[in-house]
């Protein structure tokens, strides 16, 4: 019963790791753009300008960077648990 419980939970984290790590690495960077946009008029509820944006850049390329993070720990946990097991 413990060992289902951890192997159905290794494998929520492993698949949602890699899901979130997949849509982060290959979704353009103008939608990510776009959504981190309509994220901050939304937390900010006031209107934006371009100068509040000027590190947009590198806001995407960070998401970008968290999805091959995301990717390789998902990786690194399949592996780890076939080589350990």
């Amino acid at each position: 019963m413990i060992e289902g419980v951890f192997w159905l939970t290794f494998s929520i984290l492993s698949i949602g790791s890699a899901a979130l790590g997949c849509y982060l690495v290959f979704a353009p960077r103008d939608a990510l753009a776009v959504r981190y946009q309509n994220y901050m008029l939304a937390k900010t509820m006031r209107p934006l300008k371009d100068e509040d944006f000027g590190h947009l850049p590198k806001i995407v390329w960070g998401l970008k960077g968290a999805g091959l993070l995301c990717l390789s720990l998902s990786a690194g946990m399949i592996v780890g648990v076939s080589l350990f097991r």
